[in-house]
Formats: C-alpha cells, structure tokens, sequence
C-alpha cells in the first residue's frame, strides 16, 4: 500500500511524535494504519510505470518548448532570436517524435488500447488527455465518485463556523490531473450537449466562469469514472452525474 507521506507525517505531528528516526516513523505507520485505515489500493500493472515514464516525458518536453516561447517574445538580438528557434524547432520534432512512438506502444498492447478508446468517447477527452489519465490516475474506475473528486483535488472543502457559511473551494489531490481535466472541460464546454448545457446554466445564475469550469470539470471526471467502472462509452446519460 502507498500513502502519502505528508498525511502520515501530519498525523505523527498530531500525536506529538516530532523527532524523527526509523523506529519512530515504524510506530507513526503503524499507529496511522490502525486508526484511519487507510483504503487498500492495488498495485499499478507492470505497464504502467512504463506508461507513466512516456507520459512524463512528453510533459517535460512540452514545457521546455513552452519556456522557450515565452524566452523568443522576450530576446530582441536577431542571433539570439535564430538560437531559440533552432531550440523550439528541435524541441518540435522530439515531440512529435515521441508522441508518434508513444501512439505506437499504445497500439501494441490491448489493455492501454481499449482504455484508451473508451476514454476519448467523452466530449473534450483528446489522446493526451486519457493517456495522462490512464497513467496518472489508476483508480479511475475502481473508487466511489466522494473518492475519486478528492483523489484529483474537486472535491469542495466548506469553510464554516456557527452560523457563518464561507465560500467553498478545492485544494490539494493530483495537480497535474486536475489541469488536464480543467483543459479538457473547456473544449467540452464548446461542443453541443449537456456539459455545455450545465456549464451556461451556472454562468448565467452569476458564476464565475472560473468556478463553472471547475464544476464542468467535476463532472466530466465523475462521468469517466463511471465509465471505465462499467465500461460503458460514453452516453449523455452519464453528464447527469450529480456535481
């Protein structure tokens, strides 16, 4: 089983346990486990590292070739210019490169291939988009709706006090799951159905787009968990998941 190690460091600080040694971090494990009993969860498939290690490299890469956009707008020198560009151009061609090599390996193997498809029968879901979450997300599928939205960090967090009810926001769980998910919703938001329809509803009762983007977002991540649990493509039944 894993856990996050700050959750279990958290609990430990709790209980006054502040020092840090090998025995005493036995006895944190072993007290956290046996007072929040922790959800046991499969180990990934021995592909999927595998998966996880081209995905994050097609990330790194993407983000090199973003960083050295942003560097072309601000250099002037005519010879430092061609110097980035030659680096943007490179960086390009790796890209597709991989991306090419990636779809290949995708292909040869027919687990990822038929995951893969059922995930990119939702409305803005891309083949970027299911293979981070094939690769980044493996309880897709095999946990409850509560659990999956605070794996990814949608799950709204209250923040009251007696009678005060203050504004509900999200934090923590997978970042970079969440981003995609978040890019993925405003190309469904565009698209004809009722991810679109559920999205005007919320901005024309006053929420931010911000806000409504997110709430989009949870529910488009609550219908691929649904999916991948009954693997069933996707269906405008399944934008009715509550958000």
């Amino acid at each position: 089983m894993r856990m996050n190690p700050k959750r279990v460091r958290d609990f430990a600080g709790a209980h006054g346990l502040l020092a840090k040694t090998d025995a005493l971090d036995a006895y944190a494990l072993a007290l956290f486990g046996a007072r929040m009993r922790p959800l046991q969860r499969a180990w990934p498939e021995a592909e999927r590292p595998q998966l996880a290690a081209w995905v994050t490299r097609q990330q790194q890469l993407t983000v090199e070739r973003a960083t050295e956009r942003t560097r072309l707008q601000q250099v002037s020198e005519p010879a430092l210019r061609k110097s980035v560009e030659r680096v943007i151009a490179f960086l390009g061609k790796e890209i597709a490169r991989l991306d090419k090599q990636l779809a290949a390996w995708v292909a040869a193997s027919e687990t990822w291939t038929e995951q893969e498809a059922l995930l990119r029968t939702a409305p803005g879901v891309g083949p970027k988009t299911s293979l981070r979450l094939l690769a980044q997300l493996p309880e897709l599928g095999h946990v409850n709706r509560r659990q999956i939205a605070a794996l990814v960090g949608l799950a709204p967090f209250a923040a009251d006090s007696g009678k005060w009810r203050g504004r509900r926001s999200i934090r923590g769980g997978r970042a970079g799951v969440r981003a995609i998910l978040y890019l993925a919703s405003w190309s469904a938001v565009r698209a004809a159905g009722k991810l679109k329809t559920f999205y005007q509803r919320l901005v024309a009762a006053g929420k931010p787009k911000q806000v409504a983007l997110i709430a989009v977002a949870r529910k488009l991540l609550l219908a691929l968990n649904e999916m991948m649990r009954s693997q069933q493509p996707w269906r405008a039944a399944n934008a009715a998941v509550p958000a």
